[in-house]
């Protein structure tokens, strides 16, 4: 009976629901309404400079959103319908398309390719009492005395254009060429007014150039430097400059003795200013020498006018080189064609030293060379045929000391071969991997580098991920954002010389790494150690550099300052060599942030840099 009782309860039940009965006064029916469905445009901006665009949402609906670090947005809880999206450019970009409108009743992608399409010119006349060969550069008018930013050269006063800057504000230079074709104080020179880029290219910013009215005062030499060899030393020096890159100094002086004053027991070479026209050191290989202990110091001239002399360096002694945790490194040194002089072959890092021969060329091709007494580290091999004797490197000479790569680890006895080109010039680009939580970026440094003949300009014709035509002057750092370069990418360059000669000269994307220090740390309050471990899937060689800057404060420091650390070192102590800008001096501000980064390059010059945060 119960059984019969709760069957019947149930039937009553579903004709109650199938007559739309149930709970309220009247008989009257209640349902809940069913929502309208929402959908979402999502999608991203990609090619270069992609993270911050604004993306603007209008119709139906208006919102907007920024996108992250790999471009990506999202709009969501739209209701059917037609809505537009649109992409706000970033200064120098535009998108395509330029914005999209949208009928929607699903879930909807929509994307946008940016490209660095918007760039300007700067252009005007050089005049000048004189003929010759005139060089065009430009700066960053919050920065004269930083790298120029584009340029271009001209064969003899008269009309120029700049090609390929970004929105911003500029100061042209115009120099006369005297030394060997090197910005110099005493060249005759002029500069233009500012001329500010909004969005248009600008004409009219005329240069007269004139020769100096006085004789400036040469400046000091920086960062002298020795390094040993037998009956010869390596000097290296950092060239004394003034705004817009002009090194002030016609010649330098070397003065050695065995006294700590450098004065007595030696004697003194003059040589000529050569510019700033290596990658990795200005030098001058002094000869001659007598084996032992001496003293070194240096002077900059500017015609018979002579500056303070740098601080002292030594004692260095003089003779082959020995210690402990040393190798013999050897091989043969290749070179085109006949040759006469002599052979500078060397080994250089900016943290063990240099390690160098120089012997009389007495075969053509190869020409073997040992190196005893090196230290356990990372080295950059170089080979100059200094023909005519003079122990610097002239523009006609022939060497790789402007070579991008050729890394070496020296932990025993090494084998290195050296090849050297007649090529007037080689192209290079380099890759650099940014990783940080949540992000990577990435960016290209074009460049061309002098062989035996000396690029006045370089214009970028072509390539992926940038703007063209690129009057670039000298090497380039380009930003690509999230972009991921891809290996093979291919850029064309078109060079011109200091005699006016020209040629295009084509390279390609060889690696991009993903090869980061790993375990990034840092101790010690506000003199911190720094360290790291290997990256976990090293290149075959490599080297580390660090790089410190600070969020809250204007501190910068970068170790070392020229080329890079042995793949063995994996810690720095802040500030060991005396050159961070910090405003505190020697330390780091208690409670201040800090980022900071360790590159990983490898043999080729690509590079991946992976970065921490520090606040002491």
């Amino acid at each position: 009976m119960k059984t019969i009782n709760f069957l019947l309860v149930i039937l009553f039940s579903i004709a109650v629901a199938a007559c739309g009965g149930g709970s309220g006064g009247g008989g009257g029916s209640s349902t809940t309404p069913t929502p309208a469905p929402t959908y979402s445009i999502s999608g991203a901006v990609t090619g270069t400079s992609v993270e911050g665009v604004t993306i603007t949402l209008s119709g139906g609906s208006t919102k907007t959103i920024t996108t992250n670090a790999l471009g990506a947005y999202s709009f969501a809880g739209l209701p059917a319908g037609t809505y537009t999206v649109t992409p706000t450019p970033l200064a120098g970009y535009t998108y395509s398309p330029p914005s999209a409108s949208l009928t929607i009743s699903a879930n909807t992608t929509q994307d946008f390719v940016s490209s660095p399409g918007l760039a300007y010119s700067i252009s005007g006349t050089v005049s000048y009492v004189g003929a010759g060969p005139i060089g065009i550069r430009v700066y960053s008018s919050n920065c004269l005395s930083c790298g120029s930013v584009g340029g271009t050269a001209i064969a003899d006063p008269g009309p120029y254009t700049v090609r390929g800057l970004k929105p911003g504000s500029y100061v042209v230079v115009a120099e006369r060429y005297a030394l060997p074709a090197v910005p110099n104080a005493t060249n005759p020179f002029g500069k233009s007014s500012t001329a500010t880029i909004a969005a248009a290219s600008l004409a009219g910013f005329d240069i007269v150039v004139a020769d100096p009215l006085t004789t400036p005062q040469p400046l000091t030499p920086a960062s002298l430097r020795v390094a040993p060899g037998n009956g010869s030393a390596f000097v290296m020096y950092s060239l004394p400059k003034i705004d817009f890159g002009q090194e002030s100094a016609t010649s330098y002086r070397i003065d050695w003795g065995t006294d700590a004053g450098a004065s007595t027991g030696g004697g003194s070479a003059t040589f000529a200013a050569q510019g700033d026209r290596t990658n990795f050191t200005n030098f001058y290989v002094l000869n001659g020498l007598t084996n032992g202990p001496m003293y070194f110091k240096m002077t900059a001239l500017i015609g018979a006018t002579e500056s303070p002399s740098t601080a002292v360096f030594g004692p260095v002694t003089i003779g082959a080189a020995a210690g402990p945790n040393t190798s013999t490194v050897s091989g043969a040194v290749t070179f085109p064609g006949a040759a006469t002089g002599t052979m500078i072959v060397g080994l250089y890092s900016s943290t063990t030293g240099v390690y160098f021969t120089r012997n009389a060329i007495t075969v053509n091709n190869p020409q073997n060379y040992t190196i005893a007494g090196v230290r356990d580290g990372s080295y950059f091999p170089f080979a100059v045929i200094d023909a005519n004797g003079n122990g610097v490197l002239d523009i006609d000479e022939i060497s790789n000391v402007n070579a991008v790569g050729g890394l070496i680890t020296v932990a025993s006895d090494t084998t290195s071969n050296i090849t050297l080109s007649s090529a007037s010039a080689t192209a290079s680009v380099n890759t650099e991997h940014y990783s940080s939580p949540g992000w990577n970026t990435y960016s290209l440094t074009l460049g061309v580098n002098d062989g035996t003949k000396h690029a006045v300009a370089v214009t970028l014709d072509s390539g992926p991920n940038v703007a063209v035509p690129f009057d670039m002057g000298a090497n380039r750092v380009i930003s690509l954002g999230t972009t991921r370069p891809k290996i093979g990418d291919r850029y064309t360059f078109t060079v011109t010389y200091s005699d006016n000669s020209s040629e295009t000269l084509p390279v390609s994307v060889s690696g991009v790494l993903d090869s980061f220090a790993t375990n990034l740390a840092a101790t010690g309050g506000v003199t911190p150690t720094f360290s790291w471990a290997a990256p976990i899937s090293p290149p075959a060689s490599y080297i580390y550099r660090l790089t410190l800057w600070g969020n809250t404060d204007s501190m910068y420091w970068r170790y070392p300052q020229d080329f890079g650390l042995p793949s063995t070192t994996l810690s720095v102590l802040y500030n060991v060599d005396g050159k961070a800008s910090s405003p505190t001096g020697s330390s780091l501000t208690s409670g201040n942030s800090y980022n900071w980064a360790v590159q990983v390059r490898d043999a080729n010059g690509n590079s991946a840099s992976g970065q921490a945060t520090y606040i002491p």
